[in-house]
């Protein structure tokens, strides 16, 4: 049931155009370069960590009278840090990484850094819509590939 409302909640989000995206798909149109893609791989991954944030301030916000709730979002929140940096490390395991993957890694690594996110971003929004607590941060939220024609 669950995969069913993140599914569903994908799907609605993912259908929203935001000034973030049209700002995303401007720089990666005017990037002439690796380098200049990389920038803005990085810059659309920073936007989604910044969006991912602000979720979840709100959901520590709406529980803030439950301390036992709150320490459970917190030990949640730091398992999942955890389980994306290990999951990007197993999709691109070795150690000198710009040697084995050229200078599309950077672009990849934030591309993949996106994408996670976003997914985190939409299971903290179901949750915060099922405590009943504002969802001013989750209006915006967007799970939609930002460059899927520049695939890793």
């Amino acid at each position: 049931m669950r995969i069913a409302l993140v599914f569903c909640l994908l799907i609605v989000t993912g259908l929203a155009a935001t000034a973030s995206n049209a700002e995303d798909l401007e720089c990666m149109g005017m990037a002439n370069d690796q380098y200049s893609i990389n920038q803005c791989a990085r810059k659309s991954a920073d936007a989604a960590d910044a969006q991912l944030n602000a979720v979840y301030r709100e959901l520590i916000r709406a529980q803030s009278g439950d301390a036992l709730a709150v320490a459970a979002i917190k030990n949640a929140q730091r398992a999942w840090i955890a389980f994306r940096d290990l999951e990007i490390e197993s999709n691109f395991p070795a150690e000198n990484k710009m040697l084995a993957y050229g200078s599309m890694y950077p672009q990849c690594h934030a591309m993949a850094l996106e994408s996670l996110t976003r997914v985190r971003t939409a299971q903290l929004c179901l949750q915060l819509r099922g405590q009943r607590g504002s969802t001013a941060a989750c209006k915006a939220v967007d799970v939609t590939p930002k460059f899927p024609e520049f695939g890793c």
